[in-house]
């Protein structure tokens, strides 16, 4: 019973329902109350759902090699791809259609099936392949939204002519893309050094840094810039400098995903765009970074939302960080992100705050007393429809953008 409730759901199509619907009204109004004019439809009906029997049930072996020439794109960019369909068969294949899905899978944890809800983004259709033969195809996936996705498994359709049945099949594998989000390049304006200078030496010993910390006899391999003369000379053999590693300051992106936060969507995108670029300089920069956001919390759990943490060291783990974050009225406020910012990491160096114009000054001043505070503050706040502006007030520097571009003006300034 429950495989045929499920062959139903699944692999008969509207028409194939209405034509069931006609074949048991016509054997109820024909058998049962003798209205012979609708024998026709009866007699129809019974040869549509037999005609298309046979075309589901023939067998075809298909080998599918499925690439996705890149893993990740900017947002707006088609994606190429490459599939390869081989007959391995001993029958001719007559021709079928292939269905590519790209899911949205941001934040999920739920695995792909081939019976999900999904977008179908790009269709091949197989002309007849003899037993061996190899059909290769191209297709072109649009990227309209900045997300993670899960690209494939590529499903094959087996229908009749009049679509009473579809049978659907996986394939191959599935491939993980990135839509990063739009950036601009910007100049290098040291994020991320402020307060490096001076920080908290280490108890790690290295041949260079900024921290004295003791001289030694000089030993084969030792660079000869750290020899000091005057000690060489006064014990009359060689020495070297020793220095204390100092500790490197960080960098953290907070990042606010309640959308509560937000106006709309365009405010978001364009926050996330305008950190996405700073993290990528600072990336660029050799910094230390951190993206903090509010974890997910999946419905009926009574857990709490806290921040997650995403430590990035390329350009590429940045923009793969920002790709996967979603907005949710679930998530934590830029207070309390800030708050356990505060609690959770340390030798911050400057926190850039991500905001959106639902939040007034007060607001983001309530945030910011929750960090350090030896901790620098930049807050970008968008705001598509006011003109872009820059304000200090105390260790903030309030920066409210208009559109994406606003940014490089402002850092090719210096206020930054």
């Amino acid at each position: 019973r429950t495989s045929t409730r499920t062959f139903w759901r699944s692999s008969v199509t509207n028409t194939g329902k209405l034509c069931f619907s006609v074949l048991v009204l016509s054997i109820l109004f024909v058998g049962i109350l003798g209205w012979t004019g609708f024998a026709s439809a009866l007699v129809l009906s019974i040869m549509f759902i037999v005609s298309a029997i046979p075309f589901i049930l023939r067998r075809v072996r298909f080998e599918v090699h499925f690439e996705v020439q890149e893993s990740s794109v900017i947002v707006g960019e088609k994606v190429p791809g490459t599939v390869k369909v081989t007959n391995i068969g001993k029958r001719t294949a007559f021709a079928q259609r292939l269905e590519i899905p790209m899911v949205d899978v941001t934040n999920s944890t739920t695995n792909y099936t081939v019976n999900s809800i999904a977008k179908t983004t790009a269709i091949l259709n197989i002309p007849l392949l003899r037993a061996g033969h190899i059909h290769q195809d191209n297709f072109m996936l649009p990227t309209k939204k900045r997300a993670v996705y899960s690209v494939g498994p590529i499903i094959s359709i087996k229908t009749d002519p009049v679509h009473i049945f579809r049978m659907n099949r996986a394939l191959s594998h599935s491939s993980k893309l990135f839509v990063h989000p739009k950036t601009l390049p910007l100049p290098s304006n040291q994020l991320g050094m402020i307060k490096d200078l001076d920080g908290n030496p280490t108890d790690k010993i290295t041949q260079s840094d900024i921290s004295f910390h003791d001289i030694r006899d000089y030993a084969p391999g030792d660079p000869i810039k750290n020899i000091n003369w005057k000690a060489s000379a006064k014990l009359d053999k060689l020495q070297v400098r020793q220095f204390e590693e100092s500790k490197r300051a960080k960098v953290v992106f907070a990042l606010s995903t309640n959308e509560r936060d937000y106006a709309s969507d365009d405010e978001f995108e364009l926050t996330i765009s305008a950190l996405a670029s700073l993290g990528i300089r600072a990336a660029t920069d050799n910094r230390e970074i951190e993206v903090v956001t509010s974890g997910a919390v999946q419905e009926f759990e009574r857990i709490k939302p806290d921040i997650e943490v995403h430590e990035n060291h390329t350009s590429r783990g940045v923009l793969d960080t920002f790709s996967s974050v979603a907005k949710s009225s679930k998530d934590l406020g830029i207070e309390d992100v800030c708050s356990k910012i505060g609690e959770k990491l340390h030798d911050i160096s400057l926190c850039v705050i991500g905001i959106g114009s639902a939040r007034n000054l007060n607001d983001i001043r309530k945030a910011a007393f929750q960090l350090p505070k030896n901790v620098e503050i930049i807050v970008i706040s968008s705001n598509p429809k006011s003109p872009p502006k820059m304000s200090v007030i105390g260790r903030i520097t309030y920066i409210q953008l208009a559109v994406l571009e606003d940014l490089k003006q402002i850092v090719m300034k210096r206020v930054i």
